[in-house]
């Protein structure tokens, strides 16, 4: 018992920081409607699937490898298919992504530093957005964390342990995101500069460990070879080229787009580099020196993690397809944190630390419930509720069409309503009823994102003739409407 009372008085903090994870990750999880990507992510996984066709769905419409959506599917065997379920996934690996960090900024640093960083990331914005999205990201976070505090371990100790437990755990990062390779190249780089600082006599050792673990990290991510040859085969994406602003704009993204948060923040980076020029290189240049000098060997990490993917993403994004898109960066978000956590633990006085930590995480906080109102304000297409709006009033079981019939089936599961979605855009329901209009009915539509279906003129006007709109829904992005046949 005193032991654990021990244990508890010691790490407060990180306790504290936890709780305050916690319940910024799970309250109003399911506020928002499920958004357009959420809603894949909850078709593939639907437990009515067969395996094949769950395989199937994954390599035909998904850009995550199979393991995220393999976790989702057991959660619903034991709490049930809903989006609830769905993202409580993506909540427990962002309360677990927290506690990563706080490990992973103690091996990199000091406890302390791990502290401040968990404690930002607690608080962080985007984080807290991912953590409530039914989707692979927070997973991603959690498991890049763990994979270089695996292999912090593993450069201290160089034991068959350690690099078994680092290749396990780089094994489960690749196989939560494409672009975890990338991450494990960076690592890569960092062991083969350390190779050439060991004594000769201890680097064919070193070199049979890397070559074990790149054996059980490469066999771990190529169960994903059908998808990523489909990846690899896209020609053309969604996602906009490049522009002069798309970096800042990304970089805003992480920190709520707020200015102020911005101002704070590059301060601490601008100080963490001064304490790099002011930092002592090592006196020998060996194995031993170099990951003892705190600073500077973590500057090593950091770095090279931070530029090998940001480099890719960059330089391939001037090719056919962008992925300048804030979430593809989201690997990073570790790193810009563990910097500022070591530059606030190295302000002189408990008093100028503490005041920095306050100001910065005051008006995180502040950006998150009073500027964003996260929890308040809806950002998300309103599928679920135009779909309850048409649910609620189709009583009669009226034929309901849908540009989006996939994206919707969700919300029109046969163990929940008689309607049964038809896959048609207005356009083509008047096409069809011009050609037969004998089998003119009155009828609703649902629908999202206006560039799905764009109505034609000459649609507007067969719909204007024939029907009138007797009842309607227009949320956010979504909406509804019942076309009554005018007599």
């Amino acid at each position: 018992m005193n032991t654990l009372v021990t244990k508890i008085a010691q790490n407060k903090w990180l306790i504290l920081i936890m709780i305050l994870a916690a319940v910024l990750r799970v309250y109003h999880v399911d506020f928002q409607s499920m958004w357009l990507d959420e809603l894949y992510t909850i078709a593939v996984t639907n437990p009515d699937l067969t395996w094949s066709q769950f395989h199937k769905e994954i390599v035909t419409r998904e850009s995550f490898p199979f393991l995220y959506f393999i976790i989702v599917k057991g959660f619903y065997v034991v709490f049930g298919y809903s989006s609830l379920v769905a993202r409580m996934v993506s909540v427990l690996a962002g309360i677990l992504g927290v506690y990563a960090v706080y490990l992973l900024g103690k091996k990199i640093h000091t406890k302390q530093v791990g502290l401040f960083a968990s404690l930002f990331v607690a608080v962080s914005n985007y984080h807290i957005y991912i953590s409530q999205d039914a989707r692979a990201y927070s997973l991603y976070f959690l498991f890049v964390c763990l994979s270089f505090y695996t292999l912090l371990i593993y450069i201290k100790k160089l034991t068959w342990k350690h690099i078994l437990l680092y290749a396990l755990t780089t094994g489960f990062l690749v196989n939560f995101n494409f672009f975890a390779p990338i991450n494990v190249v960076s690592q890569g780089l960092i062991l083969l500069c350390l190779l050439f600082l060991l004594p000769k006599n201890k680097r064919i050792a070193f070199i049979q460990k890397g070559a074990v673990a790149v054996f059980i990290i490469f066999g771990a991510f190529i169960v994903n070879y059908q998808k990523l040859k489909v990846l690899l085969n896209y020609k053309k994406f969604w996602t906009p080229a490049p522009q002069d602003d798309s970096l800042a704009k990304i970089f805003k993204n992480f920190f709520g787009n707020s200015e102020i948060l911005l101002a704070l923040i590059t301060p601490f980076i601008i100080y963490y580099f001064l304490l790099l020029f002011k930092n002592k290189e090592p006196k020998k240049w060996t194995y031993d020196e170099v990951i003892n000098n705190k600073l500077f060997f973590g500057f090593l990490v950091l770095f090279t993690w931070f530029f090998v993917l940001f480099s890719y993403l960059v330089v391939k994004s001037y090719g056919p397809i962008s992925y300048l898109l804030t979430r593809y960066f989201v690997s990073l978000l570790p790193v810009i944190f563990i910097c500022v956590a070591i530059a606030i633990a190295s302000i002189k006085g408990t008093v100028g630390k503490g005041t920095a930590a306050f100001v910065l995480v005051f008006f995180m906080l502040a950006h998150l419930f009073v500027v964003k109102k996260q929890y308040t304000t809806i950002t998300h297409a309103q599928y679920r509720e135009a779909a309850t709006f048409v649910k609620t009033n189709n009583t009669q079981n009226v034929p309901t069409y849908s540009n989006q019939e996939y994206w919707y089936k969700f919300y029109f599961r046969p163990d929940q309503t008689k309607i049964k979605l038809k896959n048609l855009s207005l356009n083509k329901i008047h096409l069809q009823l011009k050609k037969y209009p004998k089998k003119m009915t009155s009828f609703w539509y649902i629908d999202a994102y206006k560039r799905f279906d764009s109505v034609n003129k000459p649609t507007t006007e067969f719909l204007n003739k024939h029907f009138t709109v007797k009842k309607q829904y227009k949320g956010y992005r979504a909406w509804a409407m019942y076309y009554e046949l005018k007599n």
